[in-house]
């Protein structure tokens, strides 16, 4: 169970720190929520502990698994899949997953596509989200601020 003062990532949100254990009344009824504040936006986030294990809620990475998502990001690329819808949804599943290195290929492609002036406007959104993951982790581990996280995934 996640203890107060624990730094945790959860897909499509990035990473936070367990903050507060607490009690809340909703209709009547008390339930126990973990609440995680967001490294990025400082936005709180209560998760009912009896919904905790449908978040894919894991620790974050260590200092070389960030330096392997980074070298990652610095790598030429092979191919792009030309059809927009079925990389959209392989960046998707890539990004739910939650895993590091896959967000790292995303953010590796479709920086590729930009620096290439060949992105479609929707996948920005996309670039954005697998960024901020990133960055979230970078910024927990390396005791970074934001600026500072964002120039390590833009110089690789």
């Amino acid at each position: 169970m996640l203890k107060v003062g624990e730094t945790i990532f959860i897909p499509k949100y990035g990473a936070g720190i367990v903050t507060s254990i607490e009690d809340r009344e909703l209709y009547g009824k008390v339930y126990n929520y973990i609440v995680i504040t967001f490294i990025i936006n400082d936005m709180k986030f209560y998760i009912p502990k009896e919904r905790i294990n449908i978040y894919n809620i894991r620790h974050i990475s260590g200092k070389d698994e960030i330096n392997a998502a980074l070298k990652i990001i610095e790598e030429d690329i092979d191919e792009i899949n030309n059809d927009w819808s079925k990389r959209y949804r392989g960046n998707r599943r890539k990004i739910n997953t939650g895993n590091i290195l896959k967000i790292a290929e995303v953010i590796r492609d479709l920086y590729y596509m930009k620096d290439k002036e060949i992105m479609p406007p929707g996948e920005e959104k996309i670039l954005e989200e697998a960024a901020n993951m990133i960055v979230s982790e970078i910024m927990l581990v390396f005791n970074l601020e934001i600026d500072t996280a964002y120039e390590l995934i833009r110089k690789s």
